[in-house]
């Protein structure tokens, strides 16, 4: 297993699995997958299977500020996730959680009035 990320409420790392030929004298690469956890249990694990066998890199992210119609915009991003089944792609993380928060109820405090 290589050394996990989290970025957008999941984690993302990759393992590798030996992949043993019976009928060959030379050794192979394994099967290669990168797994994403949801870190509050707001979906199913995820994994995929990637092209290159080996030990996937470990994934990596952060925040990039790219331009949109002129206006600079804050995205995530995410290298490492196996997007295609390729260990390099980037792609846009989503959160599970809407960034958009409203308060559900109010209290008011009235005692030292």
């Amino acid at each position: 297993m290589n050394s996990p990320y989290s970025i957008a409420g999941a984690t993302y790392f990759g393992t590798n699995r030996p992949t043993p030929n019976a009928n060959s004298c030379t050794g192979n690469l394994g099967q290669a997958r990168a797994y994403k956890f949801p870190l509050f249990c707001t979906g199913t694990p995820e994994s995929i299977v990637l092209d290159s066998g080996g030990m996937p890199p470990s994934p990596v992210g952060g925040l990039v500020t790219i331009k949109v119609d002129g206006v600079d915009k804050v995205v995530p991003f995410i290298i490492g996730a196996g997007k295609g089944g390729s260990p390099f792609e980037a792609e846009r993380p989503r959160p599970p959680i809407p960034p958009v928060r409203t308060r559900n109820f109010w209290k008011i405090d009235n005692s030292n009035r």
